[in-house]
This record gives structure tokens, C-alpha cells and sequence, in this order.
């Protein structure tokens, strides 16, 4: 028999741990409290590790994220799914497959008030009953949304726990009315349960149960063409609900939708078990509360693969003072992150992006890749910005990459599922992030470990590394540069090289920065001078082929596809002119001063604009196949003729590798969320994270962001800002300082753990220098080199830094 029950008042814990006594020791060293900052939108607060919405109607969504490695999800300002990963709010992670669980976004709560029967959502949406009160307060890992309608208050904190594919919802309901109150409120998932090729009809295989003895209302799917077993989805409690259902046509009305479901209009739920339709998960909480009384109870909305995996999880989670370990282990785990490299610059809102969204934006996209797979260069950039701050992930996940290269060098584009289009960038992606660790950590040892390649055999990650960079340097087509295949980093140029002719300009540049790298490993770590003058021939010979095939007078050319015809030469009408070529050029240094003067001429006059460095210039406009998909877009969006906000962080990079501080930054600052030239209230962007581009001036949407999180750029500006613009960067031998500031910054800070020991640094810059000399006093003693010693003495260094 089913149970039913009315909720009445109970004592219970806050819903959310004390988190201001977890941080009182945040600021050991480096002090930079600010208790709030105003933004579009809201502010900041705790440091910048958190960021208050206050504002309902803005022009999309404010995503945060929770995860693990199994499990993804994420909510709106508003408490729902909208604009999350691409609307797929939740996901279950697996090798085999994801389970896609949520459909159109729609995971909502909702309130009704028994005495006049009226119905709001604590967030606004999707109801749009005014609430009288309102905050969104995201967090690193979790969000909490506190909002008020009729003196009827309420709290919901959420966040994804350390190993569980589930999200923890800890929701207290607040009387303050001078009489009692009795509440309803349901709690609302809308299922899918997809992400695998259909083959049978879909319906056929779809059931709802409800389990009693663990108030779990759950959708069942057993098509048998799932690629496992976890294609189920619960919505379960610790408190006795008064009603379920598990239809969502009996939720929502024959008719109905979610902003007014009509079994909530009607305030009852008929407790149907679906059967071959649409199903959603639905538990109703009937919720007595005196005047002054408070209830906090938990839901549970996740993935499951039936009945004994839902009580286990549900059954553990919901023992006493669980669920608050495990939000401590959370927020202890975000301030380990914070704490291994922190800044503090004259701008509050860089250094709160770097010290912690920027470096959650990194981990989220590393851990679990985009919303339809993880990339290979993705992921492999990412951890060339995590080496700094976490060692042994960097080293895992390095691994499971190397995994997915094959024997003769190159690699998947990605998998999660499997993506094997030949792409020729994979391979320039592998050496810096070797280098990074082994500059970061001294482990040389990394490179006899054993990794299996993802068609045949096995090699040391050395291996790896040499394997790629010979297949990137001898695949080269008839004017010796590196073959594009199906494209590069620029996945759009899918016409280029689809014969197997066609030549990236890139490609090779990324090679030559690869091989150079190599170069020094092996002579530096690996003693093996022979193999140092073959890596460094190697990028001899194809330095020579882009000096006599790839200068185009003012500029470099992007490619020469399978006709032999230029891509991106002044000869062309549009598309005449690439970023990607010219600043990385610079960076792996291929270019005199007369020659890198003139690429900043030819970047800055043609590529810049008010929201960074766009990709090409002009747009295309007409579709050209033998260059690609890239002419097919819309002028202004992607890689044709967008700020691409990955590109800009090369860009940055070469900016400071020229002593142009002020470039570097204005840069920096450009592609920022509500930047001063394109504020949060045009483009839409969240204020504290990194969007991928703002479409570009020929659009005609141009400054606005399509969603934000999921990009390569927040490792790039992680690393330009605190590697090249602050300056201070690993090497084989000790921490390098080499800032390169804007004129107006005074000072600037970082704190980082380096090989045993923590140092502290402090920059001065009294002349309003960009570059120059310096002066090093390390621990109160002048210091003769820009080069920091390795202590591994588990102390503190003050470090004092003078531009001069």
C-alpha cells in the first residue's frame, strides 16, 4: 500500500553548512578580502567565490554547474534548467554513453498556498507569479536560491555530491505570518532518458514506478539498444511525501504546461505509474508550519539503473549529518583549489576570476568535457592551466588522454562518444602539457610511464610525445607543411584538406612550438643530445617551408588547401586575414623584431574590435567548399569572423611575449563578462564566467554571448594572466618572474606552492612600466637572477619585485 502523509513542523539543522567559519582562514598570506562588488546583475561577495544574483528578468540565463565525473547538472538564477549545457540540463556520464535525462530544461519546484490556492516558484520561473524577495547566490559547486511570496519563505541550496549521480536539493520552508500556513510543494522532473541511436519504438520501453519505502518516484527505460544500464531518473526525498506521480501528461495536463500544471492548479496528484508515454517524476510535500516555524527536509533528483541502486544512494545520503559532510568536503576541496595560486591585482574582478571561476570553468569543461563529448584538444589544453594547482589530476587525466592517440601519432578528435575525423592539431597539444608538469613538479619520471594507444600497442608517455611530433613534422604535404586532413583547431575548415593535399600554416606553427619544446626535454631531463638536434631539425625544416610558402608580404597565410590555393592572402576578398597565424608565430617564437612588429600592425588593424580579436577578417559570405564549413556560417559567429575568446588568449600571450602589457590587458579585460565595452546587460553573459565569443561586428546580434562555461579560453586566461602578464612561471629549475603589466598597475600579487614551498610575490611598479628590468629581494636579501630557487623546505618566501 502506498503511504501518504501531511508534513508538519519539525526542529531541523540549517540547510546550508556555516560557510563563513570555513573561510576566516582563507586569507593566511594574501590578503584579499572584499566583502562585495557590484556588477550587472548583482555582486560579488566572500572574496569573489561567490556571486549573488538579484535581478529575475536579465536576458538569459545564469548557469552554474555541479558535477562529478559521473554525473552532470546545472541550474538557472531562477532554480531550473534553462541555458544549461546547451539544454542538457542533466547527465549521466559513462565511457559507453550518456544518458541525456532531462527533457527541454524543465526540472522546476513549485509552491501553492492552500488558503487562496495560489501558485509561484521560488525562482519566478517558470510560474511568473512576482516573488517579494529574491536572491540567486551561485557558489563554486553549488547554488543557493532564497526568495520570499506572502511571508512564506524559502531556501534551496543544491550541489552534486563527490561520487553519487544525483543532485542534493536542501530545501527549508519558513512561516513568518502571524497565523499557520499550510504549504504544498512539488517537486518536478521532466524526463528523457536518451543519448543512444533508436532503433525500436521509444515508447514501448518506458515505465513510472513509485517505491514506497524511500519516497522515490522514478522513470524506467529499458530499450534495449541503451549502451548501458543507467538510463533511469529518480526524484526521491527523506521526508514522507503526500502524493507522486510519475506521467507527465497527468502532471502537466493534456494540454497543460510547465508554467501552470494542472494537477498543481488543482493542488493533487492522482499517484499514476506511466506506462508507454512522456514521463516525469513529481513528489508533492503537504507542509503544516505554526507561525515562526521552519521544516528543512532533502530531494534527490538523479540517475539510477533501477530500484536497488536508487535505495542504496537515497538510503545513504539521507543518514544523519551525510549530506552536510559532504558539503564540507566540497567547499574544503574549491578552497584547496583557490589557495595553490592566488592573485591580487588592482582589479577586483580579474582576481576574482582567476582565483576561483576561472579555474572552475576549467576543471568543469576538463572533468566532463562539452555537452556532446570531450575533446582531445580540449582537455589537453585545460590541463596545461591545471599543472599549476593540481598535480596529480593534470598527471591522471594526462594519461587518459594519451590514451585516445593512435600508434602513428595522431589522435581522436575527442571522445565520449568516439571522434574519429583527422584533425591535425591533436598532436601540438601534447608536448606543452608534459612540459608544464614536469617544469611544475620536477617528477621526470612521468615519462617512462606506460599508456596504451587507442588502436595498437603501448609506449612510454615519451613515446607519445615523440610519436606526435614525428607524425605532425613528416606528414607534411608539397610545400613541407604539416597537412590539415579534415581540419585544425579551427574545426570549420573542413574543405582544406579533405583530399589529403591541403596544408596547414597552423598546424605546422604548432608543431615547431611542440618540437622546440621537446627539444629542451630532451636534452634538459632526458640527456640525449642526438635526439635534442632531431627535434630541433625537424623544426629548422619546417620553419624554412613556412618563411618561403607561408608569408603572404604583411601577414602569414592560414592555409594552402588541396588546389594549391592560398586561404587567407591579401589576394582573397574575404577571409583575407586569420588571427591564429600571426600571434603564434610569435608565440613559439618563428619571427624577428621587424617581422613581429608588423604582425601586431596587421592584427591590431584588421582583427581587433571592441569585444577582442576576431578570427578572420572580413567574413565570408559566400560558401566556398574547397576552404569549408567556416564560409557556410553567418558572418560573425564561430570561427568566421567572431571574438572568439580561445584565439584571444593566444593572442594575449603574444601581446607580452612583445612587452605590450597595456594590449595584453585591454585584451584580457575585452573578453571579460560585463566589460566596460560590452556590459552583462547587452551581451547576456553570466558576470563571473567566461563566455566562447561574442559574435562579431557583422552580425547582427554582435557583442551578445550564446551561453558561457564550456571553453578552452579559461586555461588560456588562467595562464595569460598569471604566467605572462603577472609573470611567474615554472621552469626545470626553479620559478622565473618576467611580468608584463599594463602601465597603470602600481602592483600586483601572486601566491602559489611550488615544488615544497610557497611563495609569495610581490610586484611593484613605480615607473608605470610595462616592461623592463628587475629587481629581486627574496626574502629580505637582494636576489641576482630572475629565476627563484626550489626550496622544497615546506616554508614561506617573501618575494619583493621591482620594475625598473
Amino acid at each position: 500500500m502506498l503511504r501518504f502523509s501531511i508534513v508538519r513542523w519539525r526542529p531541523s539543522l540549517p540547510p546550508d553548512f556555516e560557510i563563513k567559519s570555513l573561510c576566516q582562514n582563507n586569507n593566511r598570506f594574501l590578503d584579499v578580502r572584499q566583502d562585495r562588488y557590484d556588477t550587472s546583475f548583482g555582486y560579488f561577495q566572500k572574496n569573489g567565490a561567490e556571486f549573488v544574483v538579484t535581478e529575475l528578468n536579465t536576458p538569459r540565463a545564469l548557469v552554474n554547474y555541479f558535477w562529478n565525473f559521473q554525473f552532470i547538472s546545472g541550474i538557472s538564477h531562477h532554480g531550473g534548467g534553462e541555458g544549461c549545457y546547451k539544454e542538457r540540463t542533466m547527465q549521466y556520464i559513462d565511457p559507453r554513453g550518456r544518458n541525456e535525462m532531462i527533457r527541454d530544461m524543465h526540472r522546476y519546484f513549485y509552491l501553492r498556498d492552500e488558503k487562496n490556492g495560489l501558485i509561484w516558484s521560488p525562482g519566478w520561473h517558470p510560474v511568473h507569479e512576482p516573488v517579494d524577495r529574491y536572491t540567486c547566490t551561485h557558489g563554486l559547486g553549488y547554488s543557493i536560491l532564497q526568495s520570499s511570496k506572502n511571508n512564506i519563505e524559502t531556501k534551496f541550496r543544491v550541489f552534486v555530491p563527490e561520487n553519487d549521480p544525483c543532485e542534493i536539493w536542501t530545501i527549508t520552508i519558513s512561516n513568518k505570518r502571524p497565523a499557520p500556513a499550510t504549504i504544498k510543494m512539488y517537486s518536478f522532473a521532466d524526463w528523457l532518458l536518451l543519448g543512444y541511436p533508436r532503433y525500436c519504438d521509444y515508447f514501448g520501453m518506458l515505465t513510472g514506478e513509485y517505491f514506497a519505502d524511500i519516497y522515490a518516484a522514478q522513470g524506467c527505460n529499458r530499450a534495449a539498444e541503451r549502451t548501458h544500464d543507467i538510463f533511469d531518473g529518480f526524484v526521491a526525498s527523506d521526508l514522507l511525501p503526500s502524493g507522486f506521480e510519475t506521467s507527465q501528461r497527468e502532471f502537466l495536463g493534456p494540454y497543460g504546461f510547465v508554467n501552470r500544471p494542472e494537477a498543481v492548479v488543482n493542488g493533487k496528484l492522482k499517484g499514476t505509474l506511466a506506462s508507454c508515454e512522456n514521463l516525469a517524476s513529481t513528489l508533492e510535500h503537504t507542509i503544516e508550519l505554526a507561525p515562526g516555524q521552519s521544516i528543512t527536509f532533502n530531494i534527490f533528483i538523479g540517475a539510477s539503473n533501477g530500484y536497488e541502486m536508487t535505495k542504496e544512494l537515497v538510503t545513504r545520503l539521507s543518514r544523519s549529518g551525510e549530506i552536510e559532510c559532504e558539503f564540507v568536503r566540497l567547499w574544503t576541496k574549491k578552497q584547496d583549489m583557490i589557495k595553490q595560486v592566488r592573485i591580487r591585482t588592482p582589479d577586483a574582478r580579474v582576481n576574482f576570476l582567476i582565483n576561483g571561476w576561472i579555474k572552475q570553468q576549467i576543471q568543469v569543461y576538463a572533468d566532463v568535457g562539452s555537452d556532446n563529448g570531450r575533446g582531445f584538444r580540449d582537455a589537453m589544453q585545460l590541463l596545461w592551466a591545471t599543472a599549476s594547482y593540481d598535480r596529480d589530476y593534470t598527471r591522471r587525466m594526462l594519461k587518459e588522454c594519451l590514451s585516445h592517440q593512435f600508434a602513428d601519432g595522431h589522435t581522436l578528435r575527442g571522445w565520449l562518444p568516439i571522434d574519429d575525423h583527422h584533425y591535425s592539431d591533436g598532436p601540438v597539444w601534447i608536448t606543452p602539457v608534459v612540459d608544464a608538469y614536469l617544469k611544475e613538479t620536477g617528477e621526470v619520471d612521468l615519462l617512462d610511464e606506460i599508456v596504451p594507444f587507442y588502436d595498437a600497442g603501448e609506449g612510454t608517455i615519451w613515446e607519445h610525445v615523440l610519436r606526435g611530433l614525428r607524425h605532425g613534422s613528416d606528414d607534411v604535404g608539397q610545400h613541407g607543411l604539416t597537412k590539415c586532413h579534415f581540419g585544425d583547431w579551427n574545426d570549420s575548415l573542413t574543405g582544406v584538406g579533405i583530399k589529403g593535399r591541403g596544408e596547414s600554416v597552423w598546424t605546422t606553427m604548432g608543431i615547431i612550438y611542440g618540437l622546440k619544446l621537446a627539444s629542451r626535454i630532451a636534452r634538459v631531463v632526458k640527456n640525449d643530445m642526438a635526439l635534442a638536434d632531431d627535434l630541433t631539425h625537424r623544426a629548422e625544416c619546417l620553419q624554412q617551408a613556412v618563411d618561403e610558402f607561408a608569408w603572404d608580404g604583411e601577414w602569414y597565410l592560414r592555409a594552402i588547401n588541396d588546389y594549391n590555393e592560398k586561404v587567407g592572402s591579401r589576394s582573397e576578398a574575404e577571409g583575407f586575414i586569420y588571427l591564429l597565424p600571426q600571434v603564434w608565430a610569435i608565440v613559439a617564437d618563428m619571427v624577428d623584431e621587424k617581422r613581429r612588429q608588423a604582425l601586431y600592425r596587421a592584427v591590431d588593424g584588421y582583427l581587433d574590435t571592441i569585444t577582442g580579436s576576431r578570427t578572420l577578417y572580413p567574413p565570408y559570405t559566400r560558401y566556398n567548399p574547397r576552404i569549408g564549413r567556416v564560409t557556410l556560417m553567418t558572418p560573425g559567429i564561430w570561427e568566421n569572423g567572431t571574438a572568439y575568446c580561445h584565439a584571444n588568449g593566444f593572442k594575449i600571450i603574444a601581446d607580452c611575449l612583445g612587452g605590450r602589457g597595456d594590449e595584453a590587458f585591454t585584451s584580457f579585460k575585452k573578453a571579460m563578462p560585463d566589460s566596460e565595452w560590452n556590459a552583462s546587460t547587452h551581451s547576456g553573459c553570466e558576470p563571473y564566467v567566461l563566455t566562447n565569443q561574442f559574435l562579431g561586428p557583422e552580425n547582427r546580434r554582435a557583442g551578445k554571448s550564446l551561453w558561457a562555461w564550456m571553453t578552452g579560453a579559461a586555461g588560456w586566461y588562467y595562464r595569460a594572466m598569471t604566467e605572462w602578464i603577472i609573470g611567474v612561471r615554472a621552469e626545470f629549475d626553479g620559478l622565473l618572474i618576467d611580468p608584463c603589466l599594463p602601465h597603470f598597475w602600481q602592483t600586483a600579487e601572486l601566491e602559489r606552492t611550488f615544488r615544497g614551498a610557497r611563495y609569495h610575490i610581490i610586484i611593484e611598479n613605480p615607473k608605470g612600466l610595462q616592461k623592463g628590468d628587475i629587481k629581486v629581494i627574496l626574502d629580505d636579501k637582494p636576489h641576482p637572477s630572475h629565476l627563484l630557487p626550489i626550496f622544497n623546505d615546506y616554508g614561506l618566501h617573501q618575494v619583493k619585485v621591482v620594475l625598473d
